[in-house]
């Protein structure tokens, strides 16, 4: 049986540790100690690492990570974001396997070029990285709005349980833009009320997941993908266009009482 551990670090990001028996995965390293003092608390050590991607808030801990542990790092590579403590380079969706955990790895550029998703069947568990957020997504910024749309069109062939776990906590601030977005539309405003009582904060490791279901009724950026939904009263061009009109929206947004859209 697998279980996934929430590991919070820095100011909004998560780690996460995947354990089944006496194997456990890190899945993104922010910063070291606290992964650390998680795993010297349950007597565990780290047989493996994976990178969902080069951007410094996901690697930080890597360097101390890797001395205290000297395990294998699989990461994507990048002339721009190189991970020099990469031993295990992913170039492809080729499973890995570390101590009976199997990983699939997901393509997925859009909010930058090397950017990889990883999927536990098993577990039904999918770690999202930069790409999925709770109720939103990340930016896009070295990529292409299509090759974002793209990537996200890839969940729509996961099963509807699998749940999702991001790279950062950004539910509060993306629930913001939701209930402005959706205010002239009664149905939106009470899926996203449903939703945010149902997933509220637990006592302990951060945030219970969340189902792609769940996140297909409510995220904006998912009901682009199939065009379900309106803005300021009218219907956007389905597709990658209105993908970007609400990436536009959602990157000049701020919370002040008269923001409109």
């Amino acid at each position: 049986m697998v279980t996934i551990h929430t590991i919070a670090c820095l100011k909004d990001n998560f780690a996460y540790i995947v354990e089944k028996g006496n194997t456990c995965l890190c899945i993104d390293v922010p910063e070291a100690e606290p992964i650390i003092r998680f795993l010297l608390q349950r007597g565990k050590k780290l047989q493996g690492i994976l990178i969902t991607h080069g951007h410094w808030d996901h690697i930080e801990g890597l360097e101390d990570i890797y001395a205290a542990y000297n395990c294998p790092i699989y990461a994507p590579q990048h002339p721009n974001y190189l991970i020099p403590q990469t031993t295990h380079p992913i170039q492809s969706a080729d499973p890995i396997s570390i101590g009976g955990i199997t990983i699939e790895p997901l393509f997925t550029p859009g909010h930058m070029p090397a950017h990889w998703n990883f999927f536990i069947r098993e577990a039904e568990a999918l770690f999202t990285g930069d790409l999925l957020f709770r109720l939103g997504c990340g930016r896009i910024l070295d990529g292409t709005p299509q090759d974002f749309f793209n990537s996200l069109m890839r969940y729509t062939a996961l099963a509807p349980q699998t749940r999702f776990y991001p790279g950062h906590e950004y539910t509060r601030a993306n629930s913001y833009f939701c209930e402005k977005l959706y205010q002239h539309d009664p149905s939106l405003s009470e899926k996203l009320k449903t939703y945010l009582e149902k997933h509220s904060r637990r006592e302990g490791e951060g945030f219970e997941a969340v189902t792609l279901r769940d996140e297909f009724e409510v995220n904006p950026f998912l009901l682009s993908l199939d065009n379900k939904l309106w803005i300021s009263g009218k219907r956007e061009d389905p597709g990658v266009s209105l993908f970007r009109t609400l990436r536009i929206l959602k990157d000049s947004f701020s919370n002040k009482p008269r923001q409109s859209l």
